[in-house]
């Protein structure tokens, strides 16, 4: 196996998409299709772009249609070395109580889930850690990314280094958004408990549906979630927003696979690209975000909430204990 440089070409219009490297393996005849190892001319004058046509570099217009990327990053408002795992507990008071619903009960059943899933969350972050790790040492070793059918043979149920990064990425993202959105299902419930009851529904159940008043909380169940800086905490980093773009990138957008040939060169980072309904004539966000800012704000958002969500308990119970006040005329 051996590493060199490429330069990926425009599948449709030919022109110079960029550089980056390809690892050869060992019995591999050629590129994949789109990529060459000859090198571009330089452009002298603005305007212009290098175009491959039969083999060869030319110097064209640059007319090309393009697509209208826009890139997010993340920062929780933390530094990355104030990350560390956290744990919570049922048992120990962390979360507000619950009522089972009748019809499918749950209670502190269900909040064990979120616990462990917590945990396994943290788990996965630290392999994700790792594999960087590994990949930064010797990007070489392990399954090839493609080659002959019988050299397959052998990593016949093993992805190449770069892959499993990203599908490690993609777990940690999916175990993340399957936590806030639980945690939103259980707002919901706290909040709307007799509604649920009545019609066996919970109406708000992920994140999508509670971005939609971020900028003007007016219910409980919004103002718990989202904050409204008075007895709410208010979720000032945008996580939730980030991590809806993030995911629903992951599970949904065709462009995203451009994604999994790259990785953060300081840090570990998991990025995605998401456009609605995968129409490319719209805006594309390019998710491009620091692995350990995501978990950091996780772990952040989990921690506010339940403490908004314990807030919201203390002030139901005061208002229920409230004395009636005495009329005297």
């Amino acid at each position: 196996m051996k590493e060199i440089d490429v330069y990926e070409i425009h599948l449709e219009h030919k022109y110079l998409v960029g550089k980056t490297k390809y690892v050869m393996q060992e019995g591999q005849v050629g590129l994949p299709p789109h990529y060459t190892d000859i090198e571009p001319p330089l452009i002298c004058r603005s305007g212009y772009i290098p175009m491959f046509k039969d083999g060869k570099w030319s110097i064209v217009e640059d007319n090309f249609n393009r697509p209208n990327i826009t890139e997010w990053s993340y920062f929780s408002g933390r530094t990355n070395s104030t990350y560390k795992p956290i744990v919570l507990s049922v048992i120990g008071g962390d979360f507000p109580n619950f009522k089972p619903l009748s019809n499918i009960g749950g209670g502190d059943t269900f909040l064990f889930s979120i616990c462990n899933k917590i945990r396994f969350v943290q788990g996965k972050y630290g392999k994700l850690l790792q594999k960087y790790n590994d990949i930064m040492l010797n990007p070489l070793i392990g399954a090839p990314v493609d080659g002959p059918k019988e050299h397959l043979s052998d990593y016949s149920c093993n992805a190449s280094q770069f892959y499993e990064y990203h599908f490690l990425a993609e777990e940690v993202v999916a175990l993340i958004r399957s936590v806030i959105d639980t945690l939103i299902q259980f707002t919901y419930i706290l909040t709307n408990y007799d509604d649920y009851e009545k019609n066996e529904t919970i109406v708000q159940d992920c994140i999508g549906k509670v971005l939609k008043h971020k900028n003007k909380p007016e219910t409980e169940f919004e103002k718990i979630l989202v904050g409204n800086g008075t007895l709410y905490i208010v979720d000032k980093s945008n996580y939730l927003e980030k991590i809806n773009s993030l995911s629903n990138a992951l599970k949904h957008s065709y462009c995203n696979m451009n994604t999994y040939s790259k990785i953060g060169e300081e840090e570990p980072t998991i990025t995605g690209y998401y456009t609605t309904r995968n129409n490319h004539k719209k805006e594309i966000i390019f998710n491009n975000y620091s692995a350990t800012q995501i978990m950091i704000g996780f772990q952040d958002t989990i921690l506010r909430i339940l403490k908004n969500q314990k807030a919201y308990e203390s002030i139901k119970e005061y208002k229920y204990n409230m004395p009636e006040k005495i009329n005297c005329s």
